[in-house]
């Protein structure tokens, strides 16, 4: 992801924070765009890999379109697979919530 994208996430992204990640959104009408930022911290790089793919199929299977940066925290290499379902669930939720109430300020 170039550095313009991650700019752009920060400055009209909206924001989701979990114990295990933080996810910038921007719903865009472009192709999905899926960037990752992860520290040495999180774990050995198979695990840091194998947290990056579960995320990925994850999300591609639920959107198609848009920008998203999900940006690791030290635990995130502990969860399991199963987990890490329910965790992004969780965060589409959330996600959800904060769309609609930009749309409907922006109504106002």
């Amino acid at each position: 992801m170039k550095k313009s994208v991650v700019l752009r996430l920060k400055k009209n992204g909206v924001r989701v924070s979990c114990p295990w990640l933080d996810v910038l959104y921007n719903p865009r009408e472009a192709k999905l765009k899926i960037g990752f930022v992860t520290a040495k911290s999180t774990g050995p790089a198979v695990k840091r890999n194998k947290v990056k793919r579960i995320i990925r199929n994850f999300w591609r299977v639920r959107f198609n379109s848009g920008e998203v940066l999900f940006i690791l925290k030290d635990k995130a290499s502990e969860l399991l697979s199963e987990d890490w379902k329910q965790v992004l669930s969780a965060v589409i939720a959330q996600l959800n919530s904060k769309l609609v109430s930009l749309a409907n300020k922006r109504e106002k």
